[in-house]
């Protein structure tokens, strides 16, 4: 990991005050930032392979599903996983296909079963210590992808992947402060390194929505727009090294 000093953190909020753009992914990374998570790195074909190879008799189109975690202010509870599974049952069950569920290191104890419970349809779970991973071949070879709406990592490589993403949206804590820097006063406090606004994971997927980048589960709307041209975290990238060099 790498810390950005309050040099950087004050060009970055010149550059881009509460972007919440899905793409400036390190405006939305807080006081801490790493470098090879900004890297976009394709699976090799081998395991893309591997992966069809599968997966090769579920009935297609395959639904990556991720689970992300509890993290403040957003909630990932028994509730929201139950809903969660229901949702993407229900979503399988009017399109046909599969449903591929994968969990994160943040998910909650039992989320996988708690989610694949409420599956009606074909599925297959990947278990942590269950072989390798296949999250980054599954964002290349399943044909549309969901995730819960905490992880502004994992929606943003699913866009990336190309793939039409929906989001499901994960209740905000009434304890969460609210206050932001996009004018006045805070704003120039902020510009100026003083101090920093909390995250707001929320309005970035909101905005995400919004620009029709990603849909929502629940509503069952879709995105409007799958990502194209060059992957900016190779623009992004290059810009954090030349403020970390300067």
């Amino acid at each position: 990991m790498v810390r950005l000093d309050p040099g950087v953190r004050r060009e970055r909020m010149k550059a881009h005050p509460d972007d919440k753009s899905g793409l400036a992914v390190i405006m939305e990374l807080g006081r801490w930032a790493s470098l090879t998570a900004l890297h976009y790195v394709l699976p090799s074909a081998d395991a893309m392979a591997a992966a069809r190879k599968l997966w090769q008799d579920l009935p297609r189109p395959w639904t990556l599903a991720v689970i992300g975690g509890a993290k403040f202010p957003l909630r990932l509870g028994a509730a929201e996983l139950s809903a969660y599974g229901q949702l993407l049952s229900q979503r399988s069950v009017q399109e046909g296909g599969s449903v591929i569920l994968l969990d994160s290191p943040r998910s909650p104890a039992g989320a996988l079963a708690q989610v694949k419970a409420r599956l009606a349809v074909p599925h297959w779970v990947w278990e942590r210590g269950d072989g390798d991973n296949p999250y980054q071949a599954a964002l290349q070879v399943c044909d549309s992808h969901v995730v819960t709406s905490d992880s502004v990592s994992m929606v943003t490589e699913m866009i990336l992947s190309r793939k039409p993403v929906q989001i499901f949206r994960l209740p905000r804590s009434a304890l969460a402060p609210r206050w932001h820097a996009r004018s006045g006063v805070l704003a120039a406090l902020a510009a100026g390194g003083v101090f920093h606004p909390p995250r707001d994971v929320d309005g970035f997927m909101q905005g995400l929505v919004d620009k029709g980048l990603v849909g929502d589960l629940a509503s069952g709307t879709r995105a409007a727009a799958v990502a194209k041209g060059p992957s900016p975290f190779d623009a992004v990238v290059a810009r954090i090294r030349a403020l970390m060099m300067a």
